[in-house]
């Protein structure tokens, strides 16, 4: 489907069944989406991200299957968007005020930030406000990661810290940032010294492809096959029927293009995932997993990889300064 189709799509969809609610205060997109021409194809495997702005929301995220699209659907309370230089210095917010991506702004406030955020949008101290963002982000979150209730949830809350960094160079050369396919993207645009420090956190000894195709059938084969509804778990949409088709197709895509060590860590946040929800996060499938592709054993694996990820950020700003420098200075790409 045509991204302007989808995008229609998902507004319909999104906006009938929040257009009658009295807290609703706007809905933007979000992703990897709104770096596509109206005319671009929608990969099979890419989700329309859309945010619904809400008054007292706590949040969450909901996905649905509309058509041959898979929507996700982000609720955020309208009190994140209250302060608009914070707005505008947040990595994963900003891009969605460049230009042209609100879908429903009832107040106007949405319409202001765009006013504030778009005009300079790519000048460089703006982009690199966001980059600080992320890295601040990185420390934060690495700073929390600690004891969990599995080896498999140890990993997960492990895995999106150590591969945020990823998000840095993105942002620097005026991408949006992403998330399964981040280490790909970021590949297309650091340098190739930096990058495999980045890759090296998670993928430190190249697997090889035929070790991540094992590990895609293994997944295949684990996935809970009607899912899991469990309101407890913040991912429970990503385990549908339809998710593992897209988890599944992405990673196998990604191999087949020769990139490998680039599907790892969707694959492993897939399997840490089915193993919490499944309650098997200390069996031996999972471990065997993660060790395989990962070299991941234990908790002592994951502190000294941390160590090193926060070693490593001052130089992966100043790449990202680089990046910056050589930006086209009208816009994005």
């Amino acid at each position: 489907m045509r991204a302007a189709g989808a995008v229609a799509a998902a507004a319909d969809a999104v906006l009938g069944r929040w257009s009658g609610d009295p807290a609703l205060r706007g809905a933007f997109l979000a992703g990897s989406v709104t770096d596509l021409e109206p005319d671009d194809e929608v990969p099979a495997t890419s989700d329309i991200d859309v945010t619904v702005v809400l008054a007292g929301t706590t949040g969450g995220r909901r996905k649905a299957r509309i058509g041959e699209l898979v929507v996700e659907t982000t609720l955020l309370d309208v009190a994140e968007l209250a302060d608009e230089e914070r707005v505008a210095r947040t990595h994963w917010l900003a891009p969605s005020f460049r230009g042209g991506f609100v879908l429903a702004d009832p107040t106007g406030a949405l319409r202001r930030l765009e006013d504030r955020i778009a005009p300079g949008f790519t000048a460089p101290d703006a982009v690199l406000g966001r980059v600080d963002d992320v890295l601040e982000l990185v420390r934060h979150r690495l700073a929390a990661a600690g004891p969990a209730g599995s080896w498999a949830a140890a990993v997960l809350g492990w895995v999106f810290p150590i591969s945020l960094p990823t998000q840095a160079p993105l942002i620097a050369a005026l991408r949006t940032p992403t998330v399964r396919r981040r280490y790909a993207a970021t590949r297309e645009v650091l340098d190739a010294e930096t990058y495999a420090w980045l890759v090296d956190l998670l993928v430190p000894e190249d697997p090889g492809p035929a070790a991540v195709r094992a590990a895609l059938a293994d997944l295949t084969a684990a996935w809970p096959a009607d899912g899991v509804d469990d309101v407890d778990l913040p991912f429970s949409a990503d385990l549908s029927a339809w998710a593992r088709a897209v988890a599944l197709g992405s990673g196998a895509e990604l191999v087949d293009a020769g990139l490998h060590r680039e599907a790892v860590f969707w694959t492993v946040v897939s399997a840490a995932r089915c193993a919490v929800a499944l309650g098997r996060g200390d069996g031996a499938p999972f471990a065997d997993l993660a060790a395989g592709l990962t070299g991941l054993r234990g908790p002592t694996d994951l502190a000294a990889r941390s160590d090193r990820c926060l070693a490593g950020l001052p130089a992966l700003r100043q790449a990202c300064v680089d990046l910056i420098s050589r930006a086209p200075a009208g816009g994005l790409p």
